[in-house]
């Protein structure tokens, strides 16, 4: 019975405060300790909400969305510094989500509607559309954010494969006046 009551001892103190959090409660005493010591084991420390490094295009696409008042999110992901944003448009189906990179001024942009939509005109095909992907590349100037798409891809209603479609748009401009925060 002594020995029963060693071992829960034991297991209770693997949960204590001072186990909780690992070995970094044990050895730093600071923020900033704690930064030296993620570093030096190559880590890569970055406050959340920041960029890093934004490129000219990405300041313009924040410059963009706080004079709209539109929500987004800004990280860092493997040194390319991102820019999230979700919502949709008014009278719409659909929930759609704006990715920005850093890097060569990527972007991906998903459209996933709740009822299926009709898109023979932009697709050729006859069956409803559920979800739409585009890729590509963007430049944002002077207030506006401008796409070339260069894949798109998208699933009709009754499957879960996606399809591959066709260049669609010769930089359209994303039109923000009408974007609904979600």
């Amino acid at each position: 019975m002594n020995e029963f009551s060693v071992e829960i001892e034991r297991i209770k103190s693997l949960f204590n405060e001072s186990r909780l959090y690992g070995n970094l409660v044990e050895t730093c005493d600071s923020e900033s300790e704690a930064i030296t010591l993620l570093r030096s084991k190559d880590y890569e420390v970055v406050k959340p909400g920041n960029c890093t490094n934004p490129d000219t295009n990405l300041v313009c696409v924040k410059e963009i969305l706080d004079d709209k008042g539109l929500n987004y999110k800004e990280f860092d992901n493997g040194g390319k510094c991102t820019i999230i944003v979700r919502g949709g448009h008014p009278n719409d189906n659909r929930k759609q989500i704006y990715m920005f990179v850093n890097d060569k001024n990527e972007f991906g942009w998903k459209v996933d509607y709740e009822n299926p939509k009709d898109l023979k005109a932009a697709y050729g095909i006859d069956e409803k559309v559920k979800y739409v992907e585009y890729r590509g590349e963007f430049i944002c100037n002077g207030g506006e954010i401008q796409m070339e798409i260069k894949v798109d891809r998208y699933k009709i209603d009754s499957s879960s494969s996606w399809v591959n479609g066709k260049k669609i748009y010769q930089k359209p401009t994303l039109d923000w006046d009408r974007w609904i925060k979600q």
